[in-house]
């Protein structure tokens, strides 16, 4: 029997406790209840309980919300499938591991000559600090109080074709764009042909006439 029930995992993630430590409780506690035949977790249950334990335990909530609702719309797509091996338990430990890695800002001493002065040039920053762990883009933060329009898009959109009804204009439709697109890139191309035949025209008539000029100065050069 199987269950979507979060929270099944009995010993909560404290904070001084290792995303890898906390990962082979999850799996021990699994097999554990297998074994004694209560609940048999699958793949995806673990990887869910897995996150829902960091978000909370306060264990780096953006990176794990993110994580789980990726998993959440891919098993709503592909509910009959495998979990992916990106999704499982034992990649998300990668995930949290690498996050932390990259996640630590150098002090960098500030340039003090004041020759160079004029020269420092600030890195550039977004006018809207915030960004999304979904879509990555800046701005908003469906995590919080707001939601996340592009992948609401991606997800209903997927919805959407997965009917063969629907997939035929939806395949017709980008075909048609395909084909617009095409015609404007001939066109354009096309225009900076004929722009490019023009100017070595200029340039082939203004060299004929620069010679045409120097021997016309030559000739009256010998009859002067």
């Amino acid at each position: 029997m199987t269950t979507n029930k979060e929270g099944w995992c009995t010993k909560p993630w404290s904070q001084n406790m290792t995303a890898s430590e906390y990962a082979t409780i999850i799996i021990t506690q699994a097999s554990r209840l297998a074994i004694e035949g209560q609940q048999q977790k699958s793949e995806y249950e673990k990887s869910i309980e897995f996150l829902y334990q960091a978000i909370k335990g306060g264990h780096l909530v953006k990176v794990a919300t993110a994580e789980q609702t990726k998993i959440q719309i891919w098993q709503d797509l592909n509910w009959n499938e495998e979990l992916p091996e990106k999704y499982k338990v034992q990649r998300l430990v990668d995930v949290f591991a690498d996050f932390k890695k990259t996640s630590i800002t150098p002090i960098i001493n500030k340039v003090t000559d004041q020759k160079n002065k004029g020269n420092f040039r600030k890195p550039f920053q977004h006018k809207n600090k915030v960004q999304c762990d979904m879509c990555k883009m800046f701005g908003h933060d469906y995590s919080k109080d707001q939601v996340c329009r592009f992948a609401a898009q991606f997800y209903w959109t997927n919805k959407f074709i997965e009917s063969e009804e629907n997939l035929q204009p939806f395949a017709e439709n980008a075909k048609k764009y395909k084909e617009i697109q095409g015609q404007r890139h001939n066109k354009m191309v096309n225009l900076m042909s004929a722009a490019k035949n023009i100017q070595l025209q200029n340039e082939v008539e203004n060299n004929e006439f620069q010679e045409s000029l120097f021997f016309s100065r030559r000739e009256g050069e010998k009859r002067g």
